[in-house]
């Protein structure tokens, strides 16, 4: 177990938190936003500056949000995807909670691979672009030696900047950290000297943070993202997913083929629990159900397997409560994704899965409070429409285009009203919503001072079987 820190099978666990007769046990999953997947992405009030810089308010937030978890719920495991930070959020959590420990799911995966990961595909490539080099790399590397020559232009470029474009850069969300201000309290990456630019590689993805006070730590089942634990001598296993993202039929098969492989090995453990993002919601298959519809296949075509068939078909079930912890984002015009741009989101993609036979004490755990919600429960009934009316969804896209909406929503807000306006039929009753649309928009996800990713922390209390 290389990538476990500190790794203990010796634990003290507190026994007086939990009943004689059951075991339970509370667990969280976030979904903390890649700097690779974010920058140059988000249409938000404040932007990129306000809502996305690491080494801003967005970093400290979101440790202060684990650290609470950990500290005030009792938390014994915490799930992260997109997690590329995870040495130096260790060393945050670790100084209000010094048990904690830190398990890399994905690590190893491409290590041996000439093709770089998705997240240093990204990062690096959108780094050269905004220091001007993207004439001389026109492209996202595709082979280790194109992304090196690439990472080493960045890094030259960067240590010859004068301080305050550097700084200019991490306050635009390009986070352009050394390997010192990442890997605090450790020796270090493999890939350069201390001073260089920290790149994530092999430590990025699915990451797990859990408390040694309260469990220990077992085997390790890399195929499936899995990882045993005891507490109080009960054996429980974690998976951690992050299944493939997309709205379309061909995502949607890969994610019910990814979720098959998991339940496949999590059905024979005793207590098995799914923390994912699953990139995928009722909702989701219910657009593409209509989209069958409307090509009108041919009714002796093979029909589509869904995630949530898959879920029914290894009798798992979600504890995740879909109101309230949405996704609340739309991609802006400059993006680097052009598909995605003006495409409006607000779905619960993050699941809690545990066999539907241990599931009657089992209840999902709310971590997102009134007060840290991303936008106030009476906007609710207007995102669904929203999401859900095509004239709204519409109008909406096409005012996005209209005022050339980029990275800070802030200059377009006064005058988004009556573009938003000017695009709906006053005839049609279903293009009606109870507040402006631009106070709606303007509650848009990431948001630095409430929920500092585009996910919003899922939480459960679990009560494990004996035997």
């Amino acid at each position: 177990m290389s990538t476990s820190e500190e790794n203990s099978n010796n634990s003290k666990h507190n026994a007086s938190n939990y009943g004689a007769s059951n075991v339970k046990l509370n667990v969280m999953n976030w979904n903390l936003l890649a700097d690779a997947l974010s920058m140059n992405e988000f249409a938000t009030k404040g932007g990129d500056v306000e809502n996305l810089a690491w080494n801003g308010d967005r970093g400290e937030l979101i440790s202060q949000k684990i650290i609470g978890a950990f500290e005030s719920m009792n938390m014994a495991i915490v799930m992260t995807q997109e997690n590329d930070h995870p040495q130096w959020l260790l060393h945050q959590i670790k100084k209000k909670v010094s048990t904690v420990r830190m398990y890399l799911i994905d690590a190893g995966k491409n290590v041996d691979s000439d093709v770089p990961t998705k997240y240093e595909k990204f990062y690096i490539h959108r780094l050269i672009k905004a220091i001007g080099k993207d004439n001389e790399f026109p492209k996202a590397p595709k082979t280790y030696a194109s992304f090196r020559q690439q990472y080493d232009t960045c890094n030259h470029w960067l240590k010859n900047a004068d301080e305050k474009t550097r700084s200019d850069f991490c306050n635009k969300g390009y986070t352009c950290t050394t390997n010192s201000e990442e890997y605090v309290s450790s020796s270090g990456n493999n890939f350069g000297d201390t001073n260089d630019l920290y790149i994530p590689s092999a430590d990025v993805g699915t990451v797990i943070f859990y408390d040694e006070a309260k469990v220990s730590i077992g085997e390790h089942y890399s195929d499936y993202d899995g990882l045993d634990f005891t507490i109080e001598g009960v054996p429980f296993t974690i998976y951690g997913s992050h299944l493939k993202s997309g709205v379309d039929l061909k995502a949607e098969q890969k994610r019910s083929k990814e979720l098959h492989k998991v339940l496949s090995h999590a059905k024979n453990k005793l207590n098995p629990i799914l923390l994912m993002d699953s990139n995928s919601c009722l909702q989701y298959q219910r657009d593409l159900e209509l989209e069958l519809v409307e090509k009108k296949d041919d009714e002796n075509s093979e029909k589509p397997e869904w995630t949530s068939d898959v879920i029914d078909q290894y009798n798992f079930v979600n504890l995740v409560v879909d109101k309230g912890n949405e996704c609340l984002k739309m991609r802006h015009f400059d993006t680097d994704q052009p598909k995605k741009a003006g495409q409006f989101m607000f779905d619960t993609i993050d699941k809690i899965l545990i066999p539907k036979a241990s599931d009657g004490a089992s209840k999902f755990l709310p971590i997102v409070t009134e007060d840290s919600r991303a936008y106030p429960l009476e906007y609710y009934d207007d995102y669904v429409k929203l999401r859900n009316v095509p004239s709204l969804r519409t109008a909406l896209r096409k005012t996005g285009f209209k005022q050339q909406w980029q990275a800070d929503l802030t200059p377009v807000l006064s005058d988004m009203d009556n573009v938003f306006a000017s695009l709906l039929d006053p005839s049609n009753n279903d293009d009606t919503l109870q507040h402006n649309i631009a106070d709606l928009i303007s509650k848009l996800m990431p948001n630095a001072t409430k929920l500092p990713s585009d996910h919003p922390p899922v939480g459960a209390t679990i009560i494990l079987k004996r035997n």
